[in-house]
């Protein structure tokens, strides 16, 4: 989840089970049938205290479980701490108000290829990674772990386009080491889950019975690429549209999950990630309008691309209701 944007000051990225989106889950616990997961990154606490001082018990009530993300994965398998600011006491206040509000929470660690692939390729750095998972997961008493390296599998990443054998490798041995283990909150197992791409189906399918969830992160799915054309960031539906350049379907929401249901991912272990800010296409030239004004456009230069918070987006929304009520007013006093 390289996305995460703030509502409310709540910097959150929501997952929710495939088909219940409408049902939100209320049974709280190691029970993965339906589920609501809250992204809650280490930077967004309160650097005296550590609170997540944004969350209210109303809102730990529309959860199921939290991923609190902080540590970055490092090539030798150790852990940068410090750029998402996973302190000591930010990890502590996390998992005591989690509880407080019971609600498991989950030890979210990330890594993006060019630092994690060469961590678990090699045995010595993957034993240490595992290692030092498990160090912050028993030093604060964590309910679960969730494992978002990105990408699993990807089409423009060398090594990584058919399969990822030492990402398989990592998971089965970090699963193992969990079988040990009794959450002491909800004595139960530790639960094990991910944050993937559709594309990463083939290598999902080999671990869906190692992962009690699956979340598929649905966003971030265009940008002014090269052989681009705009498009939405996160369409539910394709609407049949083509990406001149490769002859595919635009990418969607439906086929993010289908390509891991049609790698034989199981429908009921998907989540769907919901990123919670907006993107807006501006300028570029080479366009029948002067510039980007809808999807489908093509360009000869590059338009912006520019990412806003839920937040800031509802800000603009009422700007512009409230110009729009003005002109009202103003045509209604001049008529």
């Amino acid at each position: 989840m390289t996305s995460i944007a703030k509502i409310k000051g709540f910097s959150l990225l929501i997952f929710t089970l495939l088909a219940v989106m409408s049902n939100m889950a209320t049974v709280k616990g190691q029970v993965c049938d339906k589920w609501v997961v809250g992204y809650v990154p280490t930077y967004t606490q309160a650097s005296f205290g550590g609170s997540i001082d944004y969350l209210t018990a109303a809102e730990y009530a529309k959860l199921t479980h939290i991923a609190h993300m902080g540590p970055y994965v490092n090539a030798n398998g150790s852990f940068n701490m410090t750029s998402n600011g996973a302190t000591n006491i930010r990890m502590e206040q996390a998992v005591a108000e989690a509880h407080a509000n019971n609600t498991p929470i989950l030890l979210a660690f990330q890594g993006w290829h060019d630092t994690y692939m060469p961590a678990i390729a090699n045995p010595t750095s993957r034993a240490a990674l595992i290692n030092n998972v498990l160090n912050l997961f028993d030093t604060y008493g964590y309910d679960g772990i969730d494992v978002d390296l990105e990408p699993i599998m990807s089409p423009w990443v060398a090594g990584m386009q058919t399969d990822n054998p030492n990402y398989v490798a990592f998971v089965n041995i970090l699963y193992d080491s969990l079988q040990t283990r009794i959450s002491s909150f909800t004595n139960k197992k530790p639960l094990l889950t991910c944050a993937a791409n559709g594309y990463a189906g083939p290598v999902l399918n080999q671990l869906q019975s190692k992962f009690d969830m699956i979340n598929i992160m649905t966003y971030d799915l265009a940008g002014p690429y090269p052989g681009w054309v705009t498009w939405h960031d996160s369409p539910v539906y394709d609407g049949g549209q083509i990406l001149p350049s490769t002859g595919n379907r635009m990418p969607s929401v439906d086929g993010e999950l289908m390509m891991a249901i049609n790698a034989g991912v199981a429908p009921p272990k998907l989540g769907v990630g919901v990123s919670m800010d907006a993107f807006r296409w501006q300028g570029g030239t080479g366009t029948s309008t002067g510039g980007v004004t809808a999807p489908m456009q093509s360009y000869t230069t590059d338009p912006t691309w520019t990412r806003f918070s839920y937040s800031d987006f509802l800000q603009i929304i009422k700007a512009v209701e409230c110009m729009y009520m003005m002109l009202l007013l103003k045509c209604h006093i001049t008529l």
